[in-house]
C-alpha cells in the first residue's frame, strides 16, 4: 500500500524531524543574516555622520542635536543586534546539543568500549588471581596433608576421647564414632578446599 496516496500523510516521522530541523537552521541562517546586515548598515551610517558639516539652513545646534539623536538610535539597533546574535548563539547551542545524536551516539560508545576494555582488564586480573591461589593452595593442602602436625591432632583428638571415658565404658561403637568425627573433619578440610 502507497502512503503517499493517503491524504494528508506527510511521510515517515523520521523525516518530518528532519524537515523540522532543516526549517530550523534555515530561520538561524535568516536571522544570522539580518542582525550582521543591521549591524554594518548602523555603523556605517554612524561613521557616515562624522562627516564635516556643510552650510546649511538649519542652526548649528539643530544638526547637532539631530546628529546625536541619530547616533544614539543606531548605536542602540546595534546594541540590540548583537544581543540577538548572542541569542542566537545560545539558541544554537541548544539546538546542536539537543540534536546532534551521532555525537550523542559516539560518546556512548567509546564509553562503552572503555567499560568493556575495563571489564576484559578486570576479568583476566581475577582470572590470573584465581589460578594464583588455586596453585597457592594446592601447596598448602598438600604441606597440610603430609605434615606431623596433622597427624598430631589426630592422634590428640583419639586420645581425648579415650580420656574423658574409662576404659571399661568405650565400645566399639565409641571408637568407630570417633572415627567417623576425624572423617568428617577430614571430609569437611576437603570440601572446603574444592570450594
Amino acid at each position: 500500500m502507497m502512503h503517499s496516496s493517503i491524504p494528508g500523510y506527510a511521510g515517515p516521522r523520521l523525516s518530518g524531524s528532519l524537515q523540522n530541523r532543516e526549517a530550523q537552521l534555515k530561520t538561524y541562517s535568516r536571522r544570522l543574516k539580518e542582525d550582521t546586515k543591521s549591524i554594518i548598515e548602523n555603523y556605517t551610517k554612524i561613521i557616515a555622520l562624522a562627516k564635516v558639516p556643510e552650510d546649511s539652513q538649519f542652526s548649528r545646534t539643530t544638526q547637532q542635536q539631530e546628529e546625536l539623536y541619530e547616533t544614539e538610535v543606531r548605536s542602540s539597533n546595534i546594541v540590540r543586534a548583537c544581543e540577538s546574535l548572542i541569542k542566537l548563539i545560545s539558541e544554537l547551542k541548544q539546538f546542536l546539543i539537543l540534536n546532534d545524536f551521532t555525537a550523542v551516539n559516539d560518546s556512548i560508545a567509546a564509553v562503552n568500549l572503555r567499560l568493556r576494555a575495563t571489564q576484559t582488564d578486570y576479568d583476566s586480573k581475577l582470572s590470573q588471581l584465581r589460578e594464583e591461589l588455586s596453585v597457592d593452595l594446592y601447596e598448602l593442602e598438600d604441606e597440610w596433608y603430609s605434615s606431623r602436625y596433622k597427624q598430631t591432632i589426630n592422634d590428640q583428638g583419639k586420645d581425648n576421647i579415650t580420656a574423658d571415658r574409662p576404659t571399661s565404658a568405650i565400645s566399639d561403637n565409641d571408637v568407630g564414632s570417633a572415627n567417623t568425627d576425624n572423617i568428617a573433619i577430614v571430609t569437611e578440610t576437603d570440601s572446603i578446599h574444592t570450594v
